[in-house]
Formats: C-alpha cells, structure tokens, sequence
C-alpha cells in the first residue's frame, strides 16, 4: 500500500509539472503572438499579408512532410495494380502474321489452322458481314435470348444446361436497320459432358467471340472468378462488348441495382480505360410454377415470362453506331492476335515432338557408340562429340544462339552432377539387366552404354524444357532440370536402351560372323 501511495504521488507530481509547462508555454506563445500582431498591425496592410502568406505556406509544408512520413506504404500493392492492369501487348497486324506463318511453315510446324482463321477473316470482310457473338456460362439463356429477338428462327431452347452444342448463327435486323449476323455460342463451364469434349466446345465458343465485330456476354447473376477471367482475355482484345443480366424477373429492384453495380465494378477494375456497358433484361422463356389442385394435389404449370430487352437493344445499337472503320480494325486485331496464339502453339507443339525425337535419337546414339568404341577412353570423345552437337542442334531448333564453346561449358557443369548420379544409375540399371538372361558377358559394357543413354536422354529433355520456357541457354536451371529428369521413369527408359544395345550386339555379331564365313 505504501508504494502504491507513493507511485500516486509521483504521478500527481509529473501531471502538475506538466500543466505549469504547457500554461507557461501557452503565455508566452499568447504573448509572443500579441507582440507580433501589434507590430505588424502598425506596419503596412502588405506587411500583414505577406506575413500570413509565408506562415501558411510554412505550415502547408510542414503538413505535406508529415502526410508523406506517415502514410502507409503501397509499394506493393501498387506493383500488383500495375502488373494486373498493364497495357495489353501490342496486337499484331496481318503482315507480322503472315511473316510468323512463312517462318514457323519454314521450320516445320503445322500452320494450317493460322492460314484457316485469315482465310475466314477475308471471307467476311469481302462479304461485308457484321457478327455479334451471344456469350456466357451454361444456362444463361443465350439461346431463349435468340429466340425473343428471333421469334421464326425456332432456336434450340432448354431449362437443361448446356442445350446449345454447336455454334448457330442466325441474321437480325435491328430496330434501327442494321443487319447483324448473331453466333448463338455453346455455354463454358459445362459440367455434364467429358472434360475433353466441354473443352473442346468452351475454346470454340472463345474464338467465334474473338472473330465477332461485338460480344454480348449474358449473366444470370454477380460475375464469378471464371466469368471475369473470360472477360478479361476478351477485355485485353480491346473487344467491343455489352454485358447482359438476364433473368432480372428473380429479383427486386433493389437487387438488381445492386448486382449490376457490382458487375459494373468488377470490370472497371479489369478495363478502367472503356468500361462496356452493362444492362438488365428478360429474355422470356417460361417459368414452373407450382399450385394445389381442388382435391390438395399438388399441380405444376409453366407461366410465360415476358421479355424486357428495350436497355439491351439500345446498348447494341449504340455499339453498331461506332465507325465502322473502327469496328473492323478491333475485329481484326483481335483474330491476327488469335492467329500469332495458334501459330505459338503450333510451334511448340512441333518443339515437343522434335525434341522428343532428337532424345530418343542421341539416346540409342549414346548407347552404340559406347558399345562401338574399340579403344580404351574412346567411348568418351565419342560422347563429348554427341553431346555438342546434341546441344547445338536443340538451340536451333529453340532459335537461341549457340557457340561450342557454351555448349562444352554446359556439358563440363555436369561434370559434377553426373559423377554423383552414375553410382545409383549403374545399380538400377544392373538391377534392371537381370531381368534379361543371357547377357552375362556383355552386361559390364551394356552397363555403361546404357547408363551413357539414360544421360543423353534426360539432357536432352531438361535442355528442351530449359530452352522451351527461359528461351536462352540457362546452365544452373538446366543442369536441375537434368538432375529431375533422371530418376523420371527411369526404369522404363532403361529396359528400351537395354533392348537397343542388345540389338546392335546381336547385329554385330551376326556381321562378324558374316565376314568370317
């Protein structure tokens, strides 16, 4: 208790010292302002002024410092916004497409599909064709939205998910007179059909979206993460669009200002440049309504749901209302794109399997020239001659530049690697060996041909990876793909190498004892 007392006191005492402080400081500020007040006021009316001036413009300072001192820091966040929002790359033009085509065709990849989406483009540009792509998830009612604007084109409708499997198209006429041609898409993200196929049919669905002049995207409610990743790939075309909430007859008023407010604010975040429009409509259809009968049994009956596509229609049409000129070129911009995308996967399709090719090859290349080799050590030039040139034929296919002497500083750095992997590969290999009879005599130098093999093949597939996805000749991250690569079905690999040196064995041998007879 008493040093509680005392603790009191000693509070008491730093609060008294305190308030004599601050009434000290507050006279003689008082008194040091009434001083100056009286000066200036006896001065010139500029005097005054001035002084307030610099006074405010001292204390506009000092509070500019303090904010920058004290406010949080963003750097991260804003380095997230700006690699979200960056500008979009450049789109190609048809000349920088048609030169990637001649060069990929000159390299050995498959450019048909590429030439297929610029000869489809000409087509339509010819026929002076305007086509607006109706897009969106399954059961979004695109096809009773076609219908409502269609009323003879008896478009296929359904309350099933997913009714529309193939791409309709069907000619519009606006109330305004403009002619459209509407793609009635396959819904994405269908859930009933094989993954294969519902893939397959979501990519054709994005690429007729692609090749329309405008996309009406449909939703039936707030935006998902995969509608708005579908959205944006289109977003980043600088593609025209208008975004639909259909089936606005669910919900309140309230509801849905409130959900097209979020749509609304979920794509300004993904294109704060043009925002598209966003409006709500009913594309009719029907609804199931349920009632008790006169005996308590329960009846279902189907109700007519009007139509309401008046903000829609005017959305359309003041896109339509666009130049022309513009429209085409975002049109074409966007399938040139599309078509550099099919050329790069064509390309690396073609990498792949070449690559694939070239392992295989070096591999039964490693494995008979170690069992070639007639002199002690010659089995090594043997292998330090294919692995350059393994190196150099696979930067060329990668088109990265290579001297011999990088490719011998590659092969040198596994030096290390190798020397560490060879003991556990000689015993898997040996392990392997006995499930063949009768290589008793060969199996020291099948041993070693084989492992040689195993080597060249996980090399070259580590390069191809390294080169596929750095597009230079990285040696640390090669060397740890190669290291991956050896222990990956690695006793498969090794039965098809033994087989290949039990092969060129078995044909030498017969060729000895051809020349011998």
């Amino acid at each position: 208790m008493g040093r509680f007392r005392y603790v009191k006191f000693f509070l008491a005492l730093v609060v008294l010292l305190l308030t004599a402080l601050s009434l000290f400081l507050i006279l003689h500020l008082s008194d040091t302002a009434l001083s100056v007040w009286e000066k200036l006021s006896q001065g010139s009316p500029w005097l005054l002024y001035g002084y307030f001036a610099g006074v405010g413009v001292v204390a506009l300072a000092g509070l500019v410092i303090i904010w920058r001192i004290l406010r949080p820091k963003h750097a991260d966040v804003s380095h997230v916004r700006c690699a979200e929002s960056a500008e979009p790359v450049p789109l190609p033009d048809q000349k920088q497409v048609e030169t990637r085509i001649e060069r990929n065709s000159s390299a050995g990849a498959d450019v048909a599909v590429a030439k297929a989406e610029l000869a489809e483009l000409t087509r339509r540009k010819v026929a002076g064709e305007v086509h607006l792509a109706l897009f969106g998830e399954v059961n979004a009612g695109k096809s009773t939205l076609m219908k409502a604007l269609l009323p003879e084109a008896h478009a296929h409708t359904s309350p099933v998910a997913g009714a529309t499997q193939t791409i309709e198209h069907l000619i519009w006429q606006t109330p305004a007179g403009d002619q459209l041609i509407i793609s009635d898409l396959p819904g994405v993200n269908e859930v009933r059909m094989e993954q294969g196929n519902a893939d397959a049919l979501a990519r054709s669905a994005r690429e007729e979206a692609i090749r329309a002049h405008i996309v009406l995207y449909l939703c039936d409610g707030d935006l998902t993460r995969d509608q708005l990743d579908e959205l944006k790939s289109l977003l980043h075309l600088e593609k025209p669009m208008v975004i639909g909430l259909n089936k606005i007859d669910r919900y309140h008023a309230d509801e849905q200002h409130a959900i097209l407010g979020r749509i609304h604010q979920h794509i300004q975040q993904l294109t704060p440049k043009r925002t598209p429009p966003v409006v709500a409509l009913s594309a009719g259809g029907v609804r199931d309504i349920f009632r008790l009968g006169a005996n308590g049994e329960e009846i279902r009956e189907q109700r007519p749901i009007p139509a309401n596509l008046e903000a829609l229609i005017t959305a359309l049409q003041s896109e339509l209302n666009q130049d022309a000129t513009l429209l085409n070129s975002l049109r074409d911009g966007a399938v040139f794109a599309m078509a550099a995308r099919k050329l790069d996967e064509s390309l690396s399709k073609h990498r792949y399997q070449r690559s694939s090719e070239l392992a295989g090859a070096y591999s039964r290349k490693a494995v008979v020239g170690a069992l070639a080799a007639v002199t002690p050590g010659m089995d090594l030039v043997v292998q330090g001659v294919l692995g350059v040139a393994m190196v150099r034929e696979l930067c060329a296919l990668y088109d990265v530049p290579l001297t011999k002497l990088e490719a011998e500083k590659l092969l040198k750095s596994l030096d290390s690697r190798i020397s560490r992997t060879v003991p556990l590969l000689m015993t898997v290999i040996g392990n392997v060996l006995k499930a063949f009879p009768g290589v008793g005599t060969v199996a020291g130098g099948l041993l070693h041909a084989v492992a040689y093999g195993i080597l060249f093949d996980s090399l070259t597939r580590a390069l191809s990876r390294t080169l596929e996805s750095r597009g230079t000749l990285d040696i640390e991250p090669a060397a740890r793909l190669f290291q991956e690569q050896i222990a990956m079905d690695l006793e498969d690999r090794t039965k098809g190498l033994i087989k290949i040196g039990l092969e060129y064995l078995i044909s030498r041998k017969g060729s000895e004892r051809g020349e011998k007879s």
